[in-house]
């Protein structure tokens, strides 16, 4: 199990009212098919959001790039494990883990946008509660949710083992188990 040694919590957005929410999967450094699925979809950003699941960067070209979208104000995300590895990468060892990992890339920067990139993944928060419109609230995390509660999460995330699931938690995955909370 990965050790977590940035600060973990919480962000709520509330409801939008005026466009749609778009959810986004481990996007790896791949603006180009991103800008290719918002204009598919007609995306607007002054009505509608993007919240996206972490693990913006790594294994693609536009690493950096990502990371600055959540300084938009129609741009959400929580970090991802990528996200926490870039954030670990103090030794050897778990510099090697992110560099087989995709991690590359942050070789190639400047010392500006390095420092610009720990900066941005430090400030992402490791879960989001999205309020909908008709007042019902998505939950939203990297891996896995542990809890039975959503509306719980803030203890979860006091707890380094909870708060490491939803950062790293595969059992889901591994488990092929279909987990819908109501």
């Amino acid at each position: 199990m990965a050790r977590q040694t940035a600060k973990v919590f919480h962000r709520h957005l509330g409801p939008n009212t005026i466009g749609r929410d778009f959810y986004l999967g481990d996007v790896h450094g791949r603006l180009d098919l991103l800008i290719l699925a918002m204009g598919e979809t007609g995306f607007n950003p002054k009505r509608d959001r993007i919240i996206a699941v972490g693990d913006l960067i790594d294994r693609g070209l536009n690493s950096y790039e990502l990371l600055k979208l959540t300084r938009e104000h129609w741009f959400h995300s929580v970090r991802g494990n990528h996200e926490t590895m870039l954030l670990d990468a103090n030794d050897d060892c778990s510099l090697g883990l992110w560099l087989a990992n995709g991690g590359d890339w942050f070789m190639d920067e400047s010392g500006e946008a390095i420092v610009d990139s720990y900066a941005i993944a430090l400030g992402l928060p490791t879960a989001l509660t999205v309020e909908a419109p008709d007042g019902s609230v998505i939950g939203v995390c990297h891996a896995e949710w542990p809890g039975d509660d959503w509306a719980k999460v803030e203890d979860a995330l006091e707890d380094p083992v909870l708060a490491n699931t939803m950062i790293w938690g595969r059992n889901y995955i591994k488990n092929n188990t279909k987990r819908w909370d109501k």
